[in-house]
């Protein structure tokens, strides 16, 4: 301090042609002036460690926050592509299951036609038979003996 003031007094005798001695009311006041000026300073640096820290804090909430509401997010996007997977799966297993139905509803009907038509053959190679019979025994019975 005792160096701050010889500067000062210095400085002023140089600029303002005056001299000062050490027990001028203008080195008590500079004297003020220089405790507080780091009074200030300290203050500052203690409200702006603490403005650092809850920034600090505030930043790590909203990171835990956007984290947060990016699960919910992505949550319900995965639900959603799940339900619309199963309705796409829904409705491709009942497309599917229509088409098979169509398919062997179709081929239960041709083989039901073709054993119809089976059976009206057998029915008359059947009665082709009983004709060729009949006949057999009426030849049998007017060529016998």
């Amino acid at each position: 301090m005792a160096e701050d003031h010889e500067a000062l007094i210095q400085d002023i005798a140089a600029k303002h042609g005056v001299v000062l001695d050490r027990h001028d009311p203008l080195l008590m006041l500079q004297t003020v002036l220089a405790r507080l000026q780091d009074d200030q300073t300290k203050a500052q640096h203690a409200l702006l460690a603490e403005f650092h820290q809850k920034g600090d804090a505030l930043l790590q909430q909203w990171g835990v926050d956007v984290n947060k509401k990016a699960e919910r997010v992505i949550l319900a996007s995965v639900t959603a592509s799940i339900e619309a997977m199963k309705n796409e799966l829904a409705a491709s297993v009942s497309e599917t299951a229509s088409a098979i139905r169509k398919e062997v509803a179709g081929a239960l009907e041709q083989a039901t036609d073709r054993l119809q038509t089976a059976e009206r053959m057998a029915y008359w190679n059947l009665f082709a038979a009983l004709v060729t019979f009949l006949a057999t025994v009426v030849l049998y019975w007017t060529l016998r003996p």
